[in-house]
């Protein structure tokens, strides 16, 4: 049973020997009989500042958290300025009756 498991070792080991034999430690200049001096010199390439074609601007986060000091800003549209308006009234409202129910409110309104 052994004798069956090291055969197959053996053989590996002797084609892995006979691979190695094949490769040479020369360099690929001298396999090929280049001179380094033959080889085409490097180019040297300039680094291009690269400007950009747009002005990009860090966007501004949709939502922001805590209380705004700034009011909010009429869009010239009657119906989302009236709605604008309604929310802000129904959050003071809720902050009310919190500040009344429980002494303190974490709302903050606009």
């Amino acid at each position: 049973m052994a004798k069956r498991g090291m055969l197959p070792l053996v053989l590996m080991l002797g084609m892995c020997g006979a691979s190695a034999e094949d490769l040479s430690s020369d360099s690929l200049l001298q396999r090929y009989g280049v001179q380094p001096d033959e080889l085409p010199a490097t180019t040297v390439v300039e680094s291009v500042e690269n400007t950009p074609r747009f002005n990009i601007q860090p966007e501004s986060p949709p939502v922001t958290f805590g209380s705004t000091d700034t009011p909010l800003e009429k869009t010239g549209n009657p119906s989302i300025d009236a709605m604008q308006e309604r929310d802000r009234r129904l959050c003071q409202d809720l902050k009310q009756r919190s500040i009344e129910k429980n002494g303190y409110s974490r709302l903050t309104c606009p």
